[in-house]
């Protein structure tokens, strides 16, 4: 389970490296494999001082949340059949100090036989991730507490990219229970049980995936940063969010 976590932690460094330098790809999934990178231009990729942060937040993670992976295809399968992807993936990534999530989305063709007969077909998926260093205890303080940022979503079936805003309020320090409001404008995301979960040890937790599911963190040592997935029956997606002053 360790080994299997930090691969998927090493893949999501070298997606969000190379398509999401800045906070964010930009456009939907591309249709077309980009050019190859220079010796150069990687070089100069690693060297960004926002890169540099994201590989120390890998090195330090010891916590991943991933919604399930959602994919469509069309294909009929029969007897004696090859087939082959050629799938196209962007990373839509941004991190702070203490954890970064992101949304990938993947689209391309599927080609193949069947008992000598050519086929196409294509294929698209999407799913989403969060990690870094956990806390591993509740935020501190008294009285209320609010966290604010940004959202990754897709929505099921369409494999395209939402963005939106999160916030996270805990409205009595002294009592651990947590509010989530997804806004992402001309989408109905939240559900009911997202806006009082109970809190522990850092972390929260509400719902089944592919119906109602919300997990997330908070991360650094004071609980600076909150960082988590959703997957529903309409939307999956990531978020990550700062403490107001």
């Amino acid at each position: 389970m360790v080994s299997g976590m930090w691969k998927i932690l090493r893949t999501a460094a070298f997606a969000l490296t190379l398509a999401a330098c800045g906070g964010g790809g930009g456009g939907g999934a591309p249709t077309t494999t980009p050019p190859a990178l220079s010796e150069t231009e990687v070089e100069r990729v690693r060297s960004d001082e926002r890169v540099v942060r994201l590989r120390g937040i890998l090195a330090r993670a010891d916590a991943l949340l991933l919604t399930s992976a959602r994919a469509r295809y069309s294909l009929e399968v029969a007897d004696g059949v090859r087939v082959s992807a050629a799938t196209d993936v962007r990373a839509y990534g941004f991190w702070g100090e203490h954890g970064y999530a992101a949304l990938e989305l993947g689209a391309g063709p599927l080609t193949g036989d069947a008992d000598g007969t050519a086929f196409t077909g294509e294929f698209a998926f999407a799913r989403a991730y969060a990690a870094g260093d956990a806390s591993g205890s509740n935020p501190g303080g008294a009285g209320s507490a609010t966290w604010r940022g940004i959202v990754e979503a897709s929505p099921a079936g369409a494999f395209e990219r939402l963005q939106g805003t999160v916030t996270l309020t805990i409205a009595d320090l002294a009592r651990p229970r947590v509010g989530v409001s997804v806004d992402v404008a001309g989408h109905d995301i939240d559900r009911p049980a997202w806006a009082d979960v109970p809190l522990a040890t850092g972390r929260f937790s509400t719902g089944t995936a592919g119906t109602d599911y919300l997990a997330g963190h908070f991360h650094g040592p004071g609980g600076e940063e909150a960082w988590g997935v959703f997957d529903t029956s309409g939307y999956l997606g990531a978020f990550g969010a700062k403490r107001a002053p």
